[in-house]
């Protein structure tokens, strides 16, 4: 993956590193026991199964190509560092139109293994500073909110997450839907919809 989109994908999935983020207090690792009232638990427990090694497959190649984007998606690597190490495997689609336009998800499975994992700590995470803003949603009825390093919505930046577990969840993030910008939030949600109705086939 390229630095910049790398570097990107990553802002959204960062929770409890101990480093400073621009903009954003240090928050350490421990961020204390996750509120449980905060963000429910899912209605049925999910997990990565066969789309943790690739998580590209998660989502229809049919609908990429309706959303605008090259359908055969590129894998996050080792060479993608922080990626990797805070969040896990994912996968990124660039826009068959412009480069600057990317769609990414990954897969929390690092943040889980390191005790980061699941919705309600990313809630923790915004409660301490950590995101610019948080708004509660749904995906098939599995808790969900927007959230991001810093609240870039009207320049048509937009990432969500889905908790499937108490411990584990996936975010999706998009940008550079700058003459349109609500559409970035409509996209990622139908991308996270997308990825849990290939979770559930699986789980």
């Amino acid at each position: 993956m390229p630095a910049c989109l790398a570097a990107s994908a990553l802002s959204i999935v960062l929770v409890g590193c101990s480093s400073q983020v621009e903009g954003n207090p240090s928050v350490s690792k421990s961020l204390g026991r996750p509120d449980s009232t905060a963000v429910p638990s899912p209605p049925r427990e999910l997990g990565f199964a066969s789309y943790a090694e690739d998580p590209c497959k998660l989502i229809s190649k049919e609908l990429l190509e309706s959303l605008g984007y090259d359908p055969s998606g590129t894998v996050g690597t080792e060479e993608d560092g922080l990626a990797i190490e805070y969040a896990g495997r994912g996968c990124y689609w660039t826009s068959n139109e412009d480069p600057e336009d990317f769609l990414a998800i990954n897969l929390q499975t690092s943040n889980s293994q390191g005790g980061r994992g699941g919705l309600s700590e990313r809630y923790r995470f915004y409660e301490a500073g950590g995101y610019a803003y948080w708004r509660a949603t749904q995906v098939d009825e599995y808790p969900a909110a927007f959230f991001d390093l810093l609240d870039e919505r009207a320049e048509g930046r937009c990432g969500i997450g889905v908790g499937i577990a108490d411990d584990l969840s996936y975010s999706v993030v998009a940008q550079n839907y700058k003459e349109n910008p609500q559409r970035a939030c409509n996209v990622v949600k139908e991308i996270a919809g997308d990825a849990l109705q290939s979770l559930k086939g699986a789980n």
